[in-house]
C-alpha cells in the first residue's frame, strides 16, 4: 500500500469525542490511525440555542434528524472541506448527514460510513406522520439523492444498508465495501456462564420505543404468567419510569457505571431488544462478546448478527404474544443458550473488531 495521505473525518459532532455515534467515529479514527493514517477531523455540528433546541424537537418527535439540521450539516462540511490540505485523500462521512451534494466539494473525494439513510428511519419511525412531516421527508429524500451523487464510495456497515443503497438509491455494488463494526467498551467474558438464572436484558439510552422497549415490557408480563422465575432488567434513564410501572418482574436501573453494566452483560442468560427501528446495534454485538444470546425482531441487520438465528432468536411478528413465546422458549432451554451464547461469542470475537473495518476502509480509499 502507498504511503497514505491525511484523511479527513466529517461528523455531526467532534469525531474524536466517544459520545458521538456512540463512538462509531472515535474508534474508526483509532483503528485508522494505527495504520499510519493522519486524521483531520471536521466537526459539523451548529452551535447555538436555536439550533439545539430544534435537535431536540426532533428526537422528541421521533425524527433521526430534521431537514433543516441536516443541511445546515452539508453547509458547514463544505465550509470547512474549503480548509483542508490540497493532498487530503478525502473526506470519510459518519452517517449522511454531512454529505455534500455533488459538486460542493471539487478536488475532494467523499465517503459515507452509514448504518443507514433516512429513509430507513421514515419507514420505520414510530412518530405519527403530518403534512409538515412529509414536506419535510420528501425534501430530505431529494437532499440525501443529491448527496448519493456526490459520494465516490460507499462503507455501509451492514449488507440490509447496502441492499438499501443499490435498490432505493441506485448505487452500483462495485461502489460498496460493506465494513461492519467493532464493539464498544464491554469486555469479552471469560470463562463459563450461568444459564440456568432467568435475567433477561436490554440497554437502551435512548428511543427507548424504536428500540421496542414498551413491546419488551408487555411481553415479560405475559411471560411471567407462565413462569415468574422470569426477570428483566432495562439499563435505561429513569425517564422511562412510566413504561414500567407496576410491572412485576422487571427493573429500571437508569444510568449506571461501566463496571455494573458489565456485571449485568456477563450475569444475563438472554440480551432481548426486540428493536422496531434498529438498523445495527453495538449492543447486540457487546451481548455477543459476553457469550449472551440475542432476542429480537426479524429485521433490517439482526439476521446478519445472529447468522440467521445462529445465535440467537429472531421473532417474526412485532406482537408482546409473540415475544414473550420466544422468551419463554429460550429461557428455558438453558443448553440451547450456551451453545447460542458460544457461538455467538467465537462469531462476534472474530467479525466485529475496528481494525477490521478501518482495513477495510483503507484498502478503498488509498488503493
Amino acid at each position: 500500500m502507498p504511503a497514505k495521505q491525511p484523511l479527513a473525518v466529517a461528523a455531526w459532532g467532534d469525531p474524536f469525542d466517544a459520545a458521538t455515534w456512540s463512538g462509531t467515529s472515535a474508534n474508526v479514527i483509532a483503528a485508522l490511525q494505527q495504520q499510519g493514517v493522519e486524521i483531520l477531523g471536521l466537526n459539523c455540528i451548529q452551535t447555538g440555542l436555536k439550533w439545539r433546541l430544534e435537535h431536540n424537537r426532533d428526537r422528541l418527535a421521533g425524527r433521526h434528524y430534521g431537514y433543516s439540521l441536516r443541511r445546515r450539516a452539508r453547509r458547514n462540511c463544505v465550509r470547512l472541506a474549503s480548509t483542508l490540505p490540497a493532498n487530503c485523500a478525502g473526506i470519510v462521512h459518519i452517517s449522511s448527514i454531512t454529505v455534500p451534494a455533488a459538486g460542493s466539494t471539487p478536488g475532494i473525494r467523499n465517503f459515507l460510513l452509514c448504518d443507514a439513510m433516512s429513509n430507513f428511519w421514515h419507514q420505520c419511525s414510530s412518530a405519527t406522520p403530518t403534512k409538515a412531516t412529509a414536506a419535510s421527508q420528501k425534501q430530505e429524500e431529494a437532499d440525501e439523492c443529491a448527496a448519493v451523487a456526490g459520494t465516490d464510495w460507499f462503507f455501509p456497515i451492514s449488507q440490509h444498508t447496502a441492499a438499501n443503497l443499490r435498490d432505493h438509491f441506485k448505487v452500483s455494488p462495485e461502489k460498496m465495501t460493506v465494513v461492519g463494526t467493532g464493539r464498544g467498551q464491554i469486555a469479552p467474558l471469560q470463562g463459563s456462564k450461568d444459564y440456568s438464572r432467568k435475567n433477561v436484558l436490554m440497554v437502551a439510552k435512548q428511543r427507548f420505543e424504536d428500540k421496542g422497549g414498551p413491546l419488551l415490557i408487555e411481553a415479560t408480563k405475559i411471560a411471567r404468567c407462565s413462569d415468574p422465575q422470569l426477570h428483566l432488567t432495562l439499563v435505561s434513564p429513569r425517564d422511562y419510569e412510566t413504561f414500567v410501572r407496576g410491572a412485576e418482574g422487571v427493573t429500571l436501573t437508569g444510568n449506571v457505571e461501566w463496571s455494573e453494566l458489565q456485571r449485568l452483560f456477563d450475569e444475563a442468560c438472554l440480551y432481548a431488544m426486540p428493536a422496531l427501528c434498529e438498523p445495527w446495534g453495538l449492543v447486540y454485538a457487546e451481548a455477543l462478546a459476553t457469550k449472551t444470546p440475542i432476542l429480537g425482531l426479524n429485521r433490517a441487520a439482526l439476521p446478519e448478527l445472529t447468522e440467521n438465528g445462529s445465535h440467537g432468536f429472531l421473532v417474526d411478528e412485532a406482537t408482546p404474544q409473540a415475544v414473550a413465546a420466544t422468551l419463554l422458549r429460550a429461557i428455558n432451554d438453558p443448553n440451547t443458550l450456551q451453545k447460542m451464547g458460544e457461538s455467538g461469542q467465537k462469531y462476534c470475537l472474530q467479525n466485529f473488531n475496528w481494525e477490521r473495518t478501518a482495513a477495510l476502509m483503507a484498502g478503498a480509499i488509498f488503493s
